[in-house]
């Protein structure tokens, strides 16, 4: 019988603080249980509103610091928008978030203030910034990872196929990347990482000029007539020769 008392006494201890709550007391409870509201964002390629697209299939994660854990992950959907809740503890001051990088966009920490309208994918953690659940980041924008164009006949706008193009760092001038036009002149390169880059065509091999990329498309003699070239989508480039 006492030990029947005890018990009973002991389910009482337990029992009366939480019938004793108040509605409002259990709602905070639950609230405080339930899972966290998600980061959410639109990643877009390219850095230039004008001719930015949306960035499909990219990998997002949220990370607690620069040597931290994995606290949160997703993909984005085709319009490039994605919404990653927070799975581990909350770090202090918030999560960073991480574009994963891939062949078509480059890697980083989103970086910009929750007030900054649009943000952008910095290259490391220093440039990052940290962001609490439920934070909408609204529009980002990340550089591409590739570079892809065609090259022509200024004169005859003909394709131009089997000429050497070479993607070079503007800090000096040594090779990134290089392609070989195809039979309909175009040209890709990817796993790109920077966007500080000279283009240079090598036409000789194929009856047409050597020369850089300049600001109007063209292809000058010079690395110091060229103009940086863009990256992802450059269009045409013309370069001048061809069959007498």
């Amino acid at each position: 019988m006492k030990r029947l008392l005890v018990s009973l006494l002991g389910l009482a201890a337990v029992l009366v603080p939480l019938l004793g709550q108040q509605p409002a007391t259990r709602a905070a409870s639950a609230a405080q249980a339930a899972a966290p509201s998600p980061i959410s964002g639109r990643l877009f390629l390219g850095q230039d509103p004008a001719s930015a697209v949306p960035a499909a299939g990219v990998r997002i994660e949220l990370r607690s610091g620069p040597s931290g854990s994995l606290i949160g992950s997703t993909t984005t959907n085709s319009e490039g928008r994605f919404w990653v809740t927070r799975t581990g503890p909350l770090p202090k001051g918030g999560s960073y978030v991480k574009v994963v990088a891939k062949s078509t966009v480059q890697g980083g920490i989103i970086g910009g203030s929750v007030s900054e309208s649009p943000k952008y994918v910095q290259p490391s953690y220093t440039y990052g910034t940290r962001y609490v659940d439920g934070t909408s980041l609204g529009r980002i924008y990340a550089l591409p990872a590739y570079v892809r164009g065609k090259l022509v006949d200024a004169a005859t706008l003909a394709p131009v196929a089997g000429a050497t193009v070479r993607l070079r760092h503007a800090a000096d001038n040594t090779i990134a990347h290089y392609a070989t036009t195809d039979a309909n002149g175009l040209f890709r390169m990817t796993s790109i990482k920077g966007e500080e880059f000279n283009l240079q065509v090598v036409g000789s091999s194929v009856g047409y000029e050597n020369g850089y990329r300049s600001c109007l498309a063209q292809v000058v003699p010079t690395v110091g007539a060229a103009c940086q070239s863009p990256i992802g989508d450059i269009g045409r480039v013309y370069v001048d020769g061809g069959p007498a």
